[in-house]
């Protein structure tokens, strides 16, 4: 049996940001072709986009000029050595067609496991010694919005999902729709990016139980997670992406598939959304095992039994991460999981058009170059682009002068009490014979700067930035203090565990590191605060 390409349906956009749709284009990839051949479609210029054009201009740009990051890059990619026969074939054959040097096509494969490296403002790890050329790879996150929800009108499942990826402007030409077949016949089909051979959302419909996987970006969720994710590399672990579209081409049903990804080896992080006929989960990998699960039905934490959510953190865990993530369309301290929710929420029924409005909030989209949404129990592959340069509405909110100063007057006070945990911690942490106290002042302080987080959060919206700010540029300042002064707990939290000589010698260093950051965020809110008073005609606040 056969599935043609499925048409984008009218949906209903409510307060969509993203209303006119791209298309995309769709191409047989037929296994049965020795894998050079595989796709050479992709080359064929009349018919479709300008690939190979897009794709020499990001390696023009990125790459050609940069000899400090490719030779770490190709250096890294020669020390794992060629992939499996099929997928290295795959490799020559796009290489040889582009004209493109090919360690720079093998390379670009580990696509998905470098991002894990890539985190945004706050980071837990350093980059493993002699890799630190890697933060220039251009690629950036973190990026991705996969939802499960269950449709009480009719007790199907429907799968949404956005893409994020930037360059935007170079990966948003490369997205095609891949069909893959074999003798004439469909077995699954994902969502491709020119040049990259992995599948990054796909749907196998070949049974009347099957299912769809998204991939989407994990960060390292422990001291060393960085250096596994090379080793892992390094020994020639199958890629990601590879692992999971060979369960797309040889696994049928969805039970099946959920047990393939849970237990194969995984050369980095990441999660795993799979929907299937009226069910789904959430699988958080480390390479090797599970370390959570999501199952759509069942308690879940901070979610509705009707559905399940994953953006790029571990929510679930309280990952300090996601607050700082400035991809999603209203910043940082708004997290688009959280957005998303909000949306979700207030809706009773959480419908196909109910969706596709949540992933296409302001404050969801992010660098999205893909939008999908999914049915499987009715077959429905929905795949198309958000216009990003379409216009949108505004759906700001007017400063508010009392309640920034509210805000502002919050944020002050949750910062002293920072402050008089980092000064504890100042003393504590100097201590080698017990770290007890130490790690109980950084606690303190993680949990005051959170706070002010939250304020500073709130401060953003009641108060403004910019010119229309009602106290000046100081609140979008203290974005990037609390942003520093997180990094430098979040390192302390790991550091200050090893009563080694190194680790009291870093544990201080990064205690320096958040006070320097906190006394910074103190004077912003203080002129903050000034400049607040002035605004309601006071002296002070």
């Amino acid at each position: 049996r056969t599935f043609s390409s499925l048409g984008l349906v009218a949906l209903a956009v409510v307060g969509s940001a993203a209303a006119q749709r791209k298309p995309l284009m769709d191409y047989e990839i037929n296994l049965d072709l020795a894998p050079e051949e595989r796709y050479n479609a992709l080359f064929d210029t009349e018919k479709g986009p300008q690939f190979n054009s897009t794709v020499w201009q990001f390696y023009n740009q990125y790459f050609a000029n940069d000899p400090i990051l490719t030779d770490v890059l190709y250096g890294l990619s020669a020390k794992r050595g060629p992939e499996n026969d099929e997928m290295q074939g795959e490799i020559n054959g796009l290489a040889a067609a582009s004209g493109l040097p090919v360690e720079f096509v093998t390379s670009i494969q580990m696509m998905y496991e470098l991002q894990t490296i890539m985190v945004p403002i706050v980071n837990f790890s350093s980059f493993p010694a002699g890799y630190e050329a890697l933060a220039r790879i251009p690629w950036r996150g973190p990026g991705c919005t996969g939802i499960i929800a269950i449709d009480s009108t009719d007790g199907s499942v429907n799968h949404a999902r956005n893409l994020d990826f930037a360059p935007v402007d170079i990966m948003q030409n490369l997205v095609y729709n891949g069909i893959f077949t074999k003798g004439g016949v469909e077995v699954f089909r994902s969502q491709m990016v020119a040049g990259y051979v992995m599948a990054i959302t796909g749907a196998n419909f070949q049974t009347d139980n099957g299912y769809a996987i998204e991939r989407n970006t994990r960060y390292g969720d422990h001291a060393g997670a960085f250096d596994l994710m090379i080793h892992n590399l390094i020994a020639g672990r199958d890629l990601n992406g590879w692992s999971l579209r060979k369960i797309l081409e040889t696994e049928t049903e969805y039970e099946a598939a959920v047990d393939a990804i849970k237990t194969v080896g995984y050369a980095s992080t990441e999660y795993a959304i799979v929907s299937g006929v009226r069910k789904g989960t959430i699988i958080s990998r480390n390479p090797n095992g599970v370390a959570y699960q999501q199952t759509l039905g069942q308690p879940n934490y901070d979610e509705r039994d009707d559905y399940i959510i994953m953006t790029n953190f571990d929510y679930f865990w309280g990952d300090v991460r996601e607050w700082f993530d400035p991809t999603g369309g209203n910043g940082m301290f708004h997290p688009r999981r959280l957005a998303a929710q909000k949306q979700l929420n207030a809706t009773e029924v959480l419908t196909p058009d109910a969706l596709f409005a949540t992933i296409n909030n302001k404050a969801v989209l992010a660098d999205t170059i893909f939008q999908a949404l999914i049915n499987v129990e009715k077959k429905v592959w929905n795949v198309s682009q958000p216009d990003l340069d379409a216009d949108t509405a505004d759906d700001s909110t007017p400063s508010d002068p009392v309640a920034c100063a509210a805000d502002v007057g919050s944020a002050a006070t949750d910062l002293t009490k920072a402050g008089l945990g980092i000064n504890s911690a100042v003393a504590d942490c100097a201590a080698t014979d017990d770290m007890t106290a130490c790690l109980g002042d950084i606690d303190a302080v993680a949990e005051a700067i959170a706070a002010a987080a939250s304020d500073v959060n709130s401060a953003v919206v009641d108060c403004g930035d910019g010119q229309d700010s009602v106290c000046g540029d100081t609140i979008v300042q203290m974005v990037d203090d609390l942003a520093d002064a997180t990094e430098a707990i979040a390192a302390a939290a790991i550091d200050c565990q090893d009563s080694s000589a190194r680790g009291v010698i870093k544990c201080a260093d990064d205690v320096a590191k958040g006070t320097a950051a906190l006394s910074k965020a103190g004077v912003d809110i203080a002129q903050a605060a000034t400049d607040c008073a002035s605004s309601l005609g006071l002296s002070k606040l």
